[in-house]
């Protein structure tokens, strides 16, 4: 995996992204979900003049997934790390945008500069001096723009987040459980983004660690991600 934060911010409205629904939802999981359904994009393929150049085998991936849970997941941090997943390569650029609910405005919009190959990337917003408000909802795109004037033809992944402060005695177990283990608590917590990033950044140092992985994506496919658990499959 790499750090994806090294995109220029630009300027965008909300209507890059509010008008993004297609794709698949899901139906609601354990407690660590609440009610908003993650999207993932189809796989409709557009060409147009902006990636003329690109060699022609180039096609857009079969799945880019936000590794989230299938509804409103939740994290302890107020700048969480992002990840998500991309099925195959891509060699441009990816659009970022964070939305605030009832905000008119994107909180954060930026391009994740490729090239990109089959993996798990990640967007830290400490890096935007962006924060997330406590209990308030979130939602997240990463977007393929095949034709800036059509947006309809972009290809995209999109879920949603909750800032949610954990309790005193939560807080306590968290900054006293051994990192190897603490994933396994942000679970039975219900604090899913924080689980996948703790279990994400273990496999960042040990990336040749099966156990590690094997737990990665069972987690996955616990929210109906296969094709993102079958990448860590391949490696173990």
């Amino acid at each position: 995996t790499r750090s994806m934060t090294r995109g220029a911010t630009r300027s965008m409205t909300r209507g890059v992204t509010r008008s993004m629904t297609r794709g698949v939802t899901r139906g609601i999981t354990r407690s660590v979900t609440d009610e908003k359904p993650r999207v993932m994009n189809d796989g409709t393929l557009w060409m147009t003049d902006e990636y003329a150049d690109f060699p022609d085998e180039v096609k857009c991936p079969a799945r880019m997934s936000p590794l989230a849970s299938e509804h409103t997941g939740f994290t302890t941090k107020s700048q969480p790390v992002l990840r998500w997943y991309i099925s195959d390569p891509w060699p441009g650029d990816i659009e970022f945008t964070l939305n605030e609910e009832e905000s008119p405005d994107p909180v954060l919009a930026a391009y994740l500069e490729g090239p990109f190959d089959e993996g798990v990337y990640q967007i830290n917003l400490a890096n935007y001096n962006v924060s997330l408000k406590s209990g308030r909802e979130y939602e997240w795109f990463v977007v393929i723009v095949l034709d800036p004037v059509e947006r309809s033809a972009d290809f995209l992944g999109s879920a949603t987040i909750r800032y949610m402060e954990p309790s005193d005695d939560a807080a306590n177990r968290f900054s006293n459980t051994p990192a190897r283990e603490l994933y396994n608590l942000y679970v039975a917590e219900g604090y899913w983004y924080d689980a996948i990033d703790t279990l994400s950044r273990l496999i960042d140092e040990r990336p040749d660690d099966t156990m590690l992985r094997s737990h990665r994506a069972a987690l996955l496919r616990q929210v109906k991600l296969p094709l993102a658990a079958g990448y860590d499959e391949k490696r173990q």
